[in-house]
């Protein structure tokens, strides 16, 4: 009886070691956390392709972690009764391949087509999205990865190409409603003809500042039509580079080209309109 106590004794010693030796967290013992992969908290930036849209929109991809993610940009789709407008979509991340090339598939649930579509990223630097079926509401992203730190626009200046080739548009600036605007403290101020604009709503007296808003390589600001006399509202999406802007406006007020128009005063037509960095 005696010796089967101490054997008893004896395993339940050996029991709480074993436990205690597993549950040591204290100095020296060193934990490693699960490991994400390359993609995880990124941000990537460049364009979208949507079916029947004047040009491809700005976009850009912010992943949460390696398991989500958020497409920001202007998408358009017909849901059978209206033409619907959204400035973002989340994603579901289904499944992550190695392919034998050294690219990465990435299967993702988009929210806003409720599609399935595979993001290939070549050389862990650049992103395509492949959709196998299309449908109105189906975005093709195609962006580059952004630094970890993107600078502020603060003191920046921007405006469009200068339009060459003859005819009336000779010398004209594309995108005229971004021409010359710079990215001041908390506001925005805008150059024609050589001198800086005040804009003056019709109900107030004293001039207003146009205030914008940077999140990381997204902007949210304002254009300025003065040939109506009226404040557009823009979305931007900084190139990785940080040289160049993406930009594009839902407004109706917008001077950007279109497929309409006989002759192409804001710049041309079908592609993205762009600005860029002057100093």
């Amino acid at each position: 009886m005696k010796n089967l106590l101490k054997i008893t004794l004896l395993c339940i010693t050996l029991c709480s070691f074993i436990s205690c030796k597993k549950d040591k967290t204290g100095p020296g013992i060193k934990i490693t956390p699960p490991k994400q992969n390359f993609f995880s908290n990124t941000v990537w930036a460049g364009t979208q392709h949507m079916n029947a849209q004047q040009h491809d929109h700005p976009c850009c991809l912010k992943f949460k972690g390696d398991s989500a993610l958020t497409a920001y940009s202007i998408f358009y789709y017909y849901d059978g009764l209206n033409v619907i407008q959204k400035d973002s979509t989340n994603g579901k991340i289904t499944k992550i391949d190695s392919l034998a090339d050294g690219s990465t598939a990435i299967e993702v649930l988009w929210a806003l087509s409720n599609q399935k579509q595979t993001l290939y990223i070549a050389n862990k630097t650049t992103l395509i999205g492949v959709s196998e079926v299309v449908t109105n509401a189906t975005f093709i992203p195609g962006v580059s990865i952004c630094p970890p730190s993107i600078k502020s626009l603060t003191g920046s200046t921007w405006r469009g190409k200068i339009m060459t080739g003859g005819g009336p548009t000779e010398g004209m600036v594309e995108y005229p409603d971004v021409a010359d605007i710079t990215f001041m403290d908390k506001a925005v101020s805008y150059v024609r003809n050589g001198k800086v604009l005040v804009y003056t709503p019709s109900d107030k007296i004293d001039p207003v500042a146009i205030s914008y808003q940077q999140k990381g390589a997204l902007v949210y600001f304002y254009g300025y039509n003065e040939s109506v006399n009226k404040i557009v509202p823009y979305f931007g999406v900084i190139a990785p580079d940080g040289k160049s802007i993406f930009v594009d406006s839902a407004s109706p007020d917008a001077r950007l080209p279109n497929y309409l128009q006989t002759i192409n005063w804001y710049g041309q037509a079908g592609v993205t309109p762009i600005i860029y960095k002057q100093n």
